[in-house]
């Protein structure tokens, strides 16, 4: 039986001391990570402070190093909340770490974004992109204008991807669990539904194992190259 992952750890690194926090919410791809501060260790900074962040992860050596800026702060009764913005690659890399799945969701590598067809069952193909994934769904992008047509039925949405650019189109099947508008994109969350995706499920299933493994070492060792700079400079 595989043991479980090391629970990692976050902190902001201050001229006071070092703060531990915890990840309340990560934006993949749009480098947003909201993190909790217990009130009374919080050091209360501005908006549009800069504050050092430093990841440890149990036997991976020295803590992961980057830099954010406070983009906002709301107050709560235990915990304060700080949303920060952060370099893309650094947010990509903590959603593999603290995204608090059993499965890990990853996003596409940024400026390659990967394209997707979804549609229902016998319906028109509707173009789609994908902002994020794991072993059991999708999240994706679509037009507002396109909803009405995957609404038509209450069935499965079947998808048609391909992870490679020149790579044969895979088939998946999912149900809708979330749909909200983000700016003028309709967002997407599905979930596998693992039953419907016949006799190429092995081979499926294989391919997004594979895609979501690659993405987590490759934003794992973007973040610790990060923190490496940061530790340079």
């Amino acid at each position: 039986m595989t043991a479980p992952a090391p629970e990692p750890s976050l902190w902001m690194i201050l001229n006071g001391g070092i703060v531990p926090v915890g990840v309340a919410d990560i934006s993949i791809g749009e480098g947003l990570l909201q993190v909790r501060v217990a009130c009374e260790r919080d050091p209360l900074l501005p908006v549009a402070d800069k504050v050092d962040l430093a990841v440890h992860v149990d036997g991976r050596g020295a803590p992961l190093r980057a830099s954010a800026r406070v983009q906002s702060w709301s107050g709560g009764r235990n915990h304060n909340l700080y949303t920060l913005r952060c370099p893309v690659r650094v947010v990509d890399g903590m959603a593999s770490l603290f995204s608090g799945r059993r499965n890990v969701r990853v996003a596409p590598e940024p400026g390659a974004p990967l394209d997707a067809f979804v549609c229902v069952d016998g319906g028109p193909l509707v173009p789609a992109e994908v902002t994020d994934i794991s072993r059991g769904g999708m999240g994706l992008e679509i037009s507002p204008e396109d909803e009405p047509t995957l609404l038509q039925s209450r069935g499965p949405l079947h998808l048609w991807i391909s992870f490679q650019p020149e790579g044969p189109a895979i088939e998946l099947a999912g149900h809708m669990r979330r749909r909200w508008l983000s700016g003028t994109r309709l967002r997407l969350g599905l979930q596998f539904e693992h039953a419907l995706l016949g006799a190429g499920a092995d081979a499926a299933g294989e391919a997004v194992h594979a895609f979501v493994h690659g993405r987590q070492v490759a934003m794992i060792a973007a973040l610790r190259q990060l923190g490496g700079e940061a530790q340079a400079a």
